[in-house]
């Protein structure tokens, strides 16, 4: 009994404590001054340069160290109905949203509110690099913790770095007016 005890307490130590956002999936930090704590009283939390604000971008390749590439829009992936999108806003913070491939041209997304639904980050500098923190799940177990990819923009090609062997390639694609109005205040 006091191994499991030991055991339990030592599993969630260094754990962020979440609630469920309103879709009732996505686990997001109970304390409203998470980010401010951790990032912005730390680092400079800015969007990149040219992000544009009135887009998503949405998730089309990942590349290799090899210069290999998976196309999640091609033939090979037609079995997988969603892919992942981002969303920036004006205050540093980033959205990351899964959406229906069939909704990518038509901009009839379910629902890109903040406020239902999305994994909750921000970007910030640290050491002349750009970076997302986004608050995930970590593990199997479902431990929540840091995802910290490093970001660039190319033109309209954003590129999340997640170690030297992966590139995740992001499309810019412009939302409409009813897209637009959402804010985030993470």
């Amino acid at each position: 009994m006091v191994r499991l005890l030991f055991l339990l307490l030592f599993v969630s130590c260094g754990s962020i404590k979440t609630k469920k956002l309103k879709n009732g999936i996505t686990d997001v930090p109970t304390e409203k001054d998470f980010f401010d704590i951790n990032y912005r009283e730390k680092y400079n939390v800015e969007n990149i340069n040219s992000v544009d604000l009135n887009s998503i971008y949405v998730r089309i390749y990942t590349l290799t160290n090899e210069n290999e590439y998976i196309n999640f829009l091609g033939a090979d992936y037609k079995h997988i109905s969603f892919v992942y999108a981002l969303k920036f806003y004006e205050n540093g913070c980033v959205n990351q949203f899964i959406i229906s491939k069939n909704d990518i041209e038509t901009d009839s997304f379910l629902s890109i509110n903040p406020e239902i639904e999305g994994v909750r980050g921000v970007c910030y500098t640290q050491n002349n690099i750009n970076k997302i923190a986004f608050v995930t799940k970590v593990s199997e177990s479902g431990k929540m913790g840091i995802y910290n990819p490093i970001i660039e923009l190319k033109g309209d090609s954003l590129f999340l770095s997640e170690n030297k062997y992966l590139k995740s390639v992001y499309i810019k694609k412009p939302l409409s007016k009813k897209n637009k109005k959402y804010t985030a205040n993470w």
